[in-house]
């Protein structure tokens, strides 16, 4: 536990349940502002709000407990159904909140995505953000196999990018890093579904998760960070969004580097949470 303390819960009146993490009970208590309610909870997951709560309680303790809440840039958990409950960065509400483009359903399953026109801005600029370009970490959670690309991420010149399609057109994993050719790791893969995640932790010390497990590693000596807009379910390629995605998304992050526990523990965490709420 971050705190021995449970901290009181009535900032809005309704909140009962009594949170064990601060930026918990920010997050959730920003969550209710937008419009999040209990009959929401019920009807989007099948659990009463108590439990919705909990499970975001427990999520954020746990992120503490493993470390790695310091190094959350920006995440969005992706709950609530709406736009407003979806664009809102839950490690820190007042910073980095996203915007929907060309209105992407919103619902218990995250936003859906018409392959066509619709994406997210992720708010991150990298060279502002991130800063130091051997110490990052991103990644996405796709809901439904099968999807065109699942892609996010951006590309300025030809050797300043972060982008992943956890699917390709042809069946491809392709994660790239800084450059063209050297620090992309490309494999066979059909299974578009799972937490995605990529991390660059130096120059010749670069990996790609699926689920909190290694998919591959890389490296490279190349490139520098974009100071483009990322987007998530499109790639921002030089200003013009390509790359669309079809499908579900319902998280996605942006951290400093993970090592192989880091990110096996960050995955169990998330993918947890996702259970709780029935996707």
């Amino acid at each position: 536990m971050d705190n021995p303390t449970k901290y009181a819960a009535g900032i809005l009146g309704g909140l009962d349940y009594p949170f064990q993490n601060a930026q918990a009970l920010t997050y959730f208590n920003k969550l209710i502002t937008e419009g999040y309610t209990g009959a929401q909870s019920q009807s989007l997951y099948g659990i009463n709000f108590n439990d919705a709560k909990e499970l975001t309680d427990e999520l954020f303790v746990g992120l503490v407990d493993d470390g790695l809440i310091g190094k959350i840039i920006a995440t969005r958990l992706f709950q609530g159904g709406t736009t407003n409950t979806h664009i809102v960065n839950a490690v820190d509400p007042t910073t980095h909140q996203a915007t929907m483009v060309n209105a992407p359903t919103q619902g218990a399953n995250g936003m859906t995505l018409d392959g066509v026109n619709q994406l997210m801005r992720a708010n991150i600029f990298p060279n502002v953000d991130i800063l130091v370009q051997n110490n990052v970490s991103f990644g996405i959670i796709g809901g439904t196999n099968g999807q065109s690309e699942n892609a996010m991420g951006v590309l300025q010149t030809a050797t300043k990018r972060m982008t992943q399609f956890p699917r390709n057109t042809n069946d491809d994993y392709v994660g790239d890093v800084y450059g063209s050719g050297g620090g992309r790791i490309l494999f066979a893969n059909a299974d578009s579904t799972g937490f995605w995640m990529y991390s660059r932790r130096a120059a010749a010390d670069i990996e790609v998760y699926q689920d909190g497990v290694s998919k591959g590693t890389d490296n490279s000596q190349q490139g520098s960070l974009p100071n483009l807009e990322v987007f998530v379910g499109a790639r921002n390629n030089n200003g013009t969004a390509d790359s669309f995605t079809t499908g579900n998304i319902w998280f996605d992050t942006w951290a400093t580097s993970m090592t192989d526990v880091e990110a096996a523990n960050y995955s169990s965490r998330i993918l947890t949470f996702n259970a709780g709420l029935g996707r």
